[in-house]
């Protein structure tokens, strides 16, 4: 995670070198190699600190971070952008990311190694997490006969749309439609990701709630449409979008950001 966590943020530094469309889109790709372990190590984390009672209120937590960094730095880059130029703007922003690895690196430690935690402790999350099934082989193809793969790949759809439309067109629309300026756009521009973080934490709670009752992640059309909120489809993510899959062979597979662990699920 801290290597995948160092090469998106050198990747967000050095855009602002690129000098044309090649080096730009280079930079960026590397800037997606980068964050592809965001989520996956997330769930891990979060599978290691917290019961299955307890894993999507977690989940939409960590998840609301991106949410919180994108409303808090809007203002700072646009201040930024303003008075220096856009090039600085992912300077500054990748010099800050550093330094949260740093703040990392010296204070995770997994249960098993933290001080705080009581070996009763870890001993009731280690019987939490279980042992992980040991199954066949599962073809890349297969996967897409299990309604639980489906059930994750349209929720990160409707997810990932609605959050590039905030994170690239909107704040364009706002400067070209509606004539705001720059300091306007790192104020109200920031509104809608300030609504969307207590939104998911809701979404989080009432998944929590709904497992606690029984539900499990056959449910997941019903979870789904409880938990889904317009712009704030992530509160629906830890029903919807299993980051643990176990499938009927006993095979599990990592994605998103719902971590509650609940019986294999159907086709």
């Amino acid at each position: 995670m801290n290597l995948r966590a160092a090469l998106a943020l050198l990747a967000t530094m050095l855009t602002a070198t690129a000098n044309g469309i090649a080096s730009l889109t280079g930079y960026r790709l590397l800037l997606g190699v980068g964050e592809s372990g965001a989520y996956p190590s997330g769930t891990k984390i979060n599978m290691a600190w917290f019961p299955r009672s307890e894993r999507a209120i977690a989940a939409s937590i960590f998840d609301s971070g991106s949410r919180i960094g994108n409303a808090l730095s809007l203002p700072l880059v646009a201040w930024i952008i303003g008075s220096f130029g856009w090039r600085m703007s992912f300077a500054v922003t990748g010099l800050i990311g550093f330094v949260w690895v740093a703040i990392w690196l010296i204070y995770y430690r997994d249960p098993e190694h933290h001080k705080s935690v009581t070996p009763e402790q870890v001993a009731a999350l280690q019987a939490e997490r279980g042992a992980t099934p040991v199954g066949p082989k599962v073809s890349w193809s297969s996967l897409f006969g299990y309604r639980t793969i489906w059930g994750m790949m349209i929720g990160f759809f409707c997810l990932n749309f609605v959050i590039y439309f905030f994170i690239t067109w909107f704040p364009t629309y706002l400067i070209q439609a509606r004539g705001f300026s720059l300091t306007q756009l790192g104020t109200l521009g920031l509104l809608p990701g300030l609504v969307s973080i207590p939104c998911g934490w809701l979404g989080g709670f009432t998944s929590d709630a709904l497992y606690r009752r029984g539900w499990r992640r056959e449910d997941l059309p019903v979870g789904l449409v409880v938990t889904i909120d317009g712009h704030q489809a992530r509160s629906g993510q830890s029903v919807a979008n299993a980051s643990s899959i176990t499938l009927p062979d006993g095979k599990r597979l990592f994605a998103g950001a719902a971590p509650n662990e609940g019986g294999a699920p159907g086709k």
